[in-house]
């Protein structure tokens, strides 16, 4: 059986919260700095084409509750839309 071998060129996207703090930092969902098993929200994909790779992970951030926000000009990790929607009610 012959094998064929061909480079392939994969791009990566990762999408972080930002979070609702000024030094775009504070992520509620982040949980403890000193935690190594609680990982910074995020929201990854790749495919051989970067604008696909980039369509796929704000698709799936979107249908995981995601939101940018447009006065912040970031994007926010689910625990951070409740605090903002939360703080924005008082």
């Amino acid at each position: 059986m012959p094998v064929e071998q061909s480079a392939e060129t994969w791009t990566r996207v990762d999408l972080y919260c930002d979070g609702l703090g000024e030094d775009s930092t504070s992520c509620v969902g982040y949980g403890d700095a000193n935690d190594l098993d609680a990982g910074m929200p995020m929201v990854t994909d790749c495919c051989p084409d970067p604008e696909d790779a980039r369509r796929l992970a704000l698709h799936a951030a979107t249908r995981a509750g995601w939101v940018f926000d447009m006065k912040l000009q970031r994007w926010l990790c689910p625990a951070c839309v409740k605090l903002r929607d939360t703080l924005a009610a008082r």
